[in-house]
């Protein structure tokens, strides 16, 4: 038997035996090693998650821990701190929905940790989910950033009475811009048209709201494609106490509309604009419907 045949026989034996070949712990050693991998914030995402992938399979157990600590920590990869909660679900269920219980219910945790948080626990329905989504989403002493996260999962809810609740943040005029906005992107999703409309065209026509605000309600009228909403953005553009940002917007949703029904308000708008600039886009946009109406008739 040659050198070599010799060593492959001893290495077989052993291999069979179980035994370790380096150290007291080859398993550990190996968890070691892909946990360095993983924690090593110059490697790209998909070498970590593949040694996320690796440490399951050693020790589960410890790869549990270890992914609870990544989702923990504001200073990693946000995909990665997704990815960590899938994998610690995967793991154990049920310890998951409540360790990520604890998590969230800490309010010195990361924002974004405990966004995660509250998004497994409601896609897992943990028990008492619905009444913390409510909870949260009403409590303006809650993170911001919570609360909208909040809002989004109970519009997504099966919740019976979401339309109305909704409706109430919309409302509000109290309540953070942020909610309002979320409130009425969630009620247009859920397709809540005459309530969606009627608050757009009412919040376009009150200078009293914020323009922010405003300006997100010229994008859903653009989107709902109302002839009457059009003429409320013409409006927009002939009334004088209107920002030139909001009345900017409005004249590049009308122009991407082509609706000739606004064409005579956009024409005394013309007529009354003193800020030069303003004047030649409405001059534009004018031009623009007219040469599509035109070819329309043709």
């Amino acid at each position: 038997m040659t050198r070599f045949k010799a060593a492959l026989a001893v290495f077989l034996c052993l291999a069979a035996l179980g035994s370790p070949l380096r150290g007291e712990n080859p398993s550990q050693d190996d968890f070691q090693k892909h946990l360095s991998a993983l924690t090593n914030r110059a490697r790209i995402y998909e070498l970590r998650a593949a040694a996320m992938s690796r440490l399951m399979q050693i020790d589960s157990a410890q790869a549990y821990s270890a992914f609870l600590s990544l989702l923990a920590d504001p200073e990693e990869d946000r995909p990665l701190r997704v990815l960590a909660s899938e994998k610690m679900k995967e793991i154990d269920p049920d310890r998951c929905l409540n360790d990520l219980g604890s998590l969230f219910d800490d309010r010195g945790q990361d924002s974004f940790a405990r966004q995660i948080a509250i998004g497994v626990l409601a896609s897992g329905n943990a028990f008492g989910i619905e009444k913390k989504i409510r909870s949260v989403m009403h409590d303006r002493g809650e993170d911001p950033a919570i609360r909208n996260y909040a809002l989004g999962l109970f519009g997504r809810g099966s919740a019976p009475d979401k339309v109305p609740v909704l409706r109430s943040f919309v409302t509000d005029k109290t309540e953070t811009l942020a909610v309002r906005n979320n409130a009425l992107f969630s009620l247009e999703a859920l397709e809540d048209r005459a309530f969606v409309e009627e608050s757009v065209r009412s919040i376009l026509l009150a200078g009293s709201e914020p323009d922010e605000f405003r300006k997100n309600c010229v994008l859903i009228a653009e989107r709902l494609g109302q002839p009457e909403l059009f003429n409320v953005l013409a409006s927009v553009v002939v009334s004088r106490r209107n920002s030139a940002g909001l009345k900017r917007l409005s004249l590049s949703a009308l122009k991407r509309a082509g609706e000739p029904g606004v064409l005579e308000r956009l024409k005394q708008a013309y007529a009354y604009e003193t800020d030069p600039a303003l004047s030649r886009e409405i001059q534009d946009t004018i031009e623009s419907i007219q040469s599509r109406d035109t070819t329309a008739d043709k």
